[in-house]
């Protein structure tokens, strides 16, 4: 009973869709351990126990498919704002850039790290938290705690380190030209820093989002992640420049910022678009699990009960929606 990919996760979730998200849970729990019963039991047991597995493998079916489609319509509802949000911050756009330099020129306030300025909702990103400001987050961008999630959390921090491993190889290809990034995501990562991972993980979700993109789209994804180093560095230069130096500059930093927020705002529409279309193929996947019920009820019971097929582990959030990871 394959479900979508899982990013969105219950918590996005209220009322009588997250009671069924948990007791989704409960029951794949219930679920495994009846099935390791029938497994050891004898002839007779089974027989009893048969009917119980398949009652809890329909619930479960059921349950899966009504938190799937609670989860899309939460991430419908998510886009929506979002789509709002950029709406406003373009009809905002000069004096969003303008806030940007002021903040970024002034020796008082500290600048930003590039490496999370290229995650949405960052606040040197989109401004102070205030009418016209950016979405403080894209549908599960949200950074969530290695090791309680899914199920490639569940791997361990080795296979998040091959995770970050891979990422930081992918900055690296010639074609994105992101070296500066994946040189700050080598820092992070050497760091000593307790919440290291978790900064880690955000990142690497990001970049995820990234390598979906296609053609111009992705080529704007990394731009906007390249003009973010771009624009601390020529701050870092106007800061440190004297007062009669700084005329050129700042029309630099003025010029990077105004490419910044278009790179941003495209890279952010063309993520929204992909997490639509993938709205779209897990509507359909759905649909089919209601149309092949009755088989995927046959065939979990049979991965269930086969003592050579491996059992596997409960999932801890329900499979929903995508980003949505995505």
């Amino acid at each position: 009973m394959a479900g979508a990919p899982a990013d969105s996760g219950p918590r996005r979730l209220a009322g009588q869709d997250a009671e069924r998200a948990i007791e989704q849970i409960k029951l794949d729990f219930a679920t495994a351990r009846l099935a390791r019963e029938y497994r050891q039991a004898s002839d007779d047991e089974k027989a009893a126990l048969e009917p119980q597995l398949r009652e809890n493998i329909r619930k479960l079916l059921d349950l899966r498919i009504e938190v799937q489609r609670a989860m899309m319509d939460s991430i419908r509802a998510r886009l929506d704002e979002i789509r709002g949000q950029l709406r406003k911050r373009e009809q905002l756009r000069d004096e969003l850039v303008e806030r940007r330099f002021t903040q970024l020129s002034d020796p008082d306030v500290p600048l930003p790290d590039p490496m999370l300025e290229s995650m949405p909702g960052s606040p040197g990103a989109d401004g102070p938290a205030d009418e016209g400001a950016g979405p403080r987050e894209a549908p599960g961008d949200r950074p969530e705690p290695p090791g309680v999630l899914d199920r490639s959390h569940r791997r361990g921090p080795q296979y998040l380190d091959r995770l970050f491993e891979g990422d930081i190889a992918w900055l690296r290809l010639r074609e994105n030209g992101l070296d500066e990034m994946a040189d700050r995501m080598v820092e992070i990562r050497d760091s000593e820093a307790p919440a290291r991972r978790m900064v880690l993980w955000r990142i690497h979700r990001r970049i995820e989002q990234w390598r979906r993109l296609k053609g111009d789209d992705a080529k704007r994804a990394i731009e906007s992640a390249r003009l973010a180093f771009e624009v601390v560095r020529l701050a870092r230069q106007y800061r440190e420049a004297p007062q009669d130096g700084r005329g050129a500059l700042a029309a630099n930093l003025r010029d990077a910022l105004s490419r910044e927020f278009l790179a941003r705002q495209a890279a952010q529409t063309a993520v929204m678009d992909a997490i639509q279309e993938r709205l779209e193929s897990t509507r359909r996947n759905v649909q089919k699990q209601r149309e092949l019920k009755r088989q995927l009820i046959h065939r979990r019971f049979a991965e269930l009960t086969d003592p050579s097929h491996p059992a596997g582990e409960p999932e801890l959030v329900p499979h929903g929606a995508p980003e949505p990871r995505d």
